[in-house]
């Protein structure tokens, strides 16, 4: 107790009064068991947060070398760029929101790192790396999940309940990592913790925030019950009738987003019959937005279609267009529900353009990667 108040006295010192009230209303913590496994370490590093908090900051941007290293290696210096340009240029995931934190970004180093790993024909390492970016966030299994769709596809088309050697070993992976790394989770931390992370879970996907993004965001906007309009900041909680109102707008328009998810879900399933396994797991980034919705910056996971770009060169152009219409939608609204919803609508388009871009025409062979990476 005396190291935790003295962790929170520093902070709170180094917050103006509004600053610090306003981190009163955040949700706070919302970390998985197996992402407590290398957390909880590092902030408890003898001596207190003063002592440590500048080198914790660098964790990050070490995972985020690690993952831009590795994406070159596997598509080549010119795919890195054009995924990059997006990573590093689009308004919803930009520094701001997760710069300094510890340990924001291994989720994402992880995904990233898995479609690498299949482009390189890894296909071990990558099934440990998607389970390792799932059991830490969760919703990176919905990319995973176009994997198992794809296995599922080719079994029917065999009728058989084989698999091949590539996604036996992918099956492996997975199945090594979450026999490993569940139990230890919950040694360490308490089987409890599980039951925790779940009920933790479920509050957040329970509660609209001004901050997220997706096809369910998009949905249920509307400009009648903004932010704006409905807030009140006198109160306990300022943004609780439009809370109700996000809430109540999504179950009177459920028609649209199922309707508009099941177009997609043809669109996605057209598309993964005859890849190969990276393009599947990479696709798979962009149904993360289509069935769930998250604050913005989780939606860096579509680093996965902008790496497309060595597939389909229009599928990294659109993810940069994408990036700069997010900007130009942050010039001209305030960073609120109204600039989310508007970037939801660009984002929607993109995940339908690029799905497109394979389930729209018949297989063709792979591009030839090696002459593009040679620029």
């Amino acid at each position: 107790w005396q190291e935790f108040t003295r962790d929170v006295a520093w902070f709170r010192e180094r917050l103006s009064a509004s600053e610090w009230r306003r981190l009163q209303m955040d949700h706070g913590f919302n970390g998985s068991p197996v992402w407590l496994l290398a957390a909880a370490p590092l902030a408890s590093l003898p001596g207190g947060v003063a002592r440590w908090l500048p080198a914790l900051t660098l964790v990050d941007p070490l995972l985020l070398t690690l993952l831009w290293t590795g994406v070159a290696r596997a598509f080549g210096w010119r795919a890195a760029c054009v995924a990059a340009v997006f990573w590093g240029t689009n308004g919803f995931a930009d520094a701001v929101w997760t710069s300094g934190s510890l340990l924001r970004q291994d989720w994402l180093v992880a995904l990233v790192l898995a479609i690498a790993c299949l482009r390189r024909e890894r296909a071990a390492a990558a099934g440990a790396l998607a389970t390792f970016s799932t059991l830490l966030r969760v919703f990176p299994g919905i990319a995973v999940a176009a994997l198992v769709a794809k296995t599922g596809l080719e079994t029917l088309r065999r009728r058989s309940l084989g698999l091949s050697t590539a996604h036996a070993r992918f099956a492996a992976g997975c199945l090594v990592t979450l026999a490993v790394a569940a139990p230890v989770a919950s040694l360490a931390s308490g089987s409890e913790a599980w039951v925790g992370f779940v009920s933790n879970s479920r509050k957040h996907l329970a509660t609209p925030l001004l901050n997220q993004m997706g096809l369910a965001t998009m949905v249920s906007y509307d400009a009648s019950s903004r932010a704006s309009v409905l807030q009140d900041l006198r109160a306990a909680d300022p943004y609780l009738a439009w809370k109700q109102a996000r809430r109540r707008t999504l179950e009177d328009r459920w028609w649209v987003y199922a309707t508009a998810a099941a177009a997609y879900l043809g669109l996605l399933v057209r598309a993964i019959r005859h890849e190969d396994d990276w393009v599947v797991l990479a696709l798979g980034t962009g149904a993360i937005p289509m069935a769930t919705q998250l604050t913005g910056y989780y939606h860096a996971a579509l680093i996965g279609l902008a790496l497309l770009f060595v597939r389909r060169e229009a599928a990294g152009v659109a993810l940069c267009l994408f990036a700069a219409a997010t900007q130009a939608i942050l010039l001209a609204l305030p960073l609120s529900d109204d600039a989310f919803a508007w970037m939801s609508v660009a984002e929607t388009a993109t995940v339908f353009y690029v799905t497109a871009l394979f389930g729209g025409r018949a297989h063709e062979p792979p591009a030839d990667a090696a002459a593009s990476e040679r620029g």
